[in-house]
């Protein structure tokens, strides 16, 4: 096996003579074999480890234990001080992956979109994961992922091929203490960030469901509607069954050339062509159900989450969801779509929906009908919702604004990471990565 050896070249700033040039093939036992473990009681507990618990800085939660007989032919396998690295996209271009420690009796299974690094005795295994963890190996696995848009993945022939630069055993030791320092002061500040967007995050919800539920005005007279998700309300508003808001509409499209609008959880209704989606469409949306402006539309199968919402536009959307059309009394669109979008509304519709379990649930119309929501004035209902707009506008700036730090300060760790481990010197505390 030939080695090229990485000479000192002072304007690259590598770190010294004695690296050299192997591709991980020599370094690494890829996806170990299941029949290390096969003389193992079946019974025996071991970790699990699926995708939802890897996150994106090399940490991972080890709540789910399982009996290996559960596990062993559908799921990956490793142990301990294994490299896990999540071959999917987005995982993968995310840099989902961790060094594996702290295992259940040292053995643990895991999604079946990883790859296992197993490293000789010539490489740490952090110095291994700091490795995959580079902009530079992220970024060429990206440019080679194979697949169907929304289920790109990475060939392990990528992974065994890529060449890394390795420093000796004992330099080794010395890079991986100084990313620890510096990446967890970094990832201390970042954590920081983040409590900060949950914390406006949830004021916005508090906000939306106090004035959306109770309205601006102070010191008026309340009364009891009599509904336990809404509790006391200002004593003018009237409670109606949405029955006598809406009506269901089935008014179906010919042509199938108007504009395709999405429902979902998060965003509620927008046009799909403004998504970044890969889901499957038909060949033609003839007879897709059409809705107007004002018109509020509910994912039947995704109601209980919240997947719910007024149409600002007219459309098309899937024939599986229903569309509700107002009858004209007091009602401005955007307060009940800030209202059946409150986290207490969608406790309700998951009161309604009809299920045994609740990723089953369905709320069908004739439910719907039955849920009582309050009725304020017309322009009441506007006032509120103008209100809301500005306060909620001011905290998403505060937030974006934070996102786009913490998106900075992930570019920051992955420039430091790629810099150690290909040998450039960057000497930083990373107190000022923020």
């Amino acid at each position: 096996m030939k080695q090229n050896t990485v000479h000192k070249n002072e304007s690259e700033g590598l770190r010294a003579k004695d690296w050299v040039t192997q591709r991980l093939r020599f370094l690494c036992e890829f996806n170990p074999s299941k029949s290390e473990i096969k003389n193992y009681d079946p019974d025996m507990e071991v970790s699990f480890l699926p995708m939802k618990n890897i996150g994106d800085d090399g940490t991972y939660s080890l709540e789910e234990i399982r009996p290996i007989k559960n596990v062993e032919k559908k799921f990956t396998y490793f142990s301990t001080n294994d490299v896990i690295i999540a071959k999917i996209t987005p995982c993968f271009e995310n840099g989902k992956g961790a060094r594996i420690q702290d295992l259940v009796n040292g053995i643990g299974f895991g999604t079946t979109e990883l790859h296992v690094l197993r490293p000789f005795s010539n490489i740490l295994p952090q110095f291994l994961y700091y490795t995959t963890q580079s902009q530079e190996f992220l970024d060429h696995g990206t440019s080679v992922m194979t697949g169907a848009a929304g289920q790109k993945r990475v060939p392990i022939d990528f992974i065994k091929n890529y060449k890394i630069k390795l420093p000796p055993i004992k330099e080794q030791i010395e890079l991986v203490s100084y990313l620890d320092k510096i990446l967890q002061t970094i990832n201390l500040v970042m954590s920081y960030k983040q409590s900060q967007v949950e914390i406006l995050t949830e004021k916005k919800h508090s906000l939306n469901n106090e004035v959306i539920l109770k309205g601006i005005k102070q010191n008026i007279s309340i009364k009891e509607s009599e509904q336990e998700w809404l509790g006391k309300i200002p004593e003018h508003w009237d409670i109606i069954r949405t029955k006598g808001l809406y009506y269901e509409v089935n008014d179906r499209t010919e042509s199938g050339e108007e504009e395709l609008l999405t429902v979902s959880h998060i965003t509620g209704i927008t046009p799909r062509s403004e998504k970044n989606v890969n889901m499957f469409l038909p060949e033609t949306f003839v007879n897709y159900k059409k809705c107007q402006t004002g018109d509020l539309v509910i994912n039947t199968m995704w109601a209980w989450m919240g997947a719910l919402g007024i149409a600002f536009q007219e459309g098309i959307v899937s024939p599986s969801y229903n569309v509700y059309r107002s009858r004209n009394i007091s009602y401005f669109p955007k307060y009940y779509d800030k209202l059946f979008r409150t986290r207490k509304f969608i406790s309700e519709i998951n009161r309604f929906s009809k299920g045994v379990w609740s990723s089953r649930l369905r709320l069908y119309p004739q439910e719907f009908f039955e849920i009582k929501i309050p009725n304020p004035p017309y322009n009441e209902q506007k006032n509120i919702s103008d209100y809301l707009d500005d306060k909620i506008n001011d905290i998403d700036v505060l937030v974006n604004k934070i996102r786009d730090t913490i998106k900075k300060m992930v570019e920051y760790k992955k420039s430091i990471i790629s810099s150690v481990v290909s040998g450039k010197e960057k000497k930083s505390d990373g107190k000022n990565a923020y």
